[in-house]
């Protein structure tokens, strides 16, 4: 049976595969910035995923497992994006 964390398992390795080959279409289309701002959103989903897919089909110590996975993977671009904000009003104010 074909389960989320394989499927997100496969994913990873997909995405990793990519950018460590450094496919000449991956480098020309997708720059490291929009490839950032992708990830920023897809890592709370699938996080959000791995949570409630395996609460849908009944495996609550999956569920509980992916849990301890969801919450740096929602936490941690949440964190970057107040940091980020705070560092860009910090230039703004220092250029001024």
């Amino acid at each position: 049976m074909v389960s989320v964390e394989n499927i997100f398992i496969a994913f990873l390795v997909l995405i990793g595969t990519l950018v460590i080959f450094n496919i000449k279409i991956l480098r020309e289309k997708i720059s490291f910035e929009v490839l950032g701002k992708i990830f920023f959103f897809i890592i709370p989903i699938v996080a959000i995923a791995g949570i409630t897919l395996p609460l849908i089909i009944g495996e609550y110590s999956f569920s509980l497992l992916g849990s301890y996975l969801a919450v740096p993977m929602i936490l941690g671009p949440l964190a970057y994006y107040i940091y980020f904000n705070k560092l860009m009003e910090f230039e703004d104010n220092g250029t001024k």
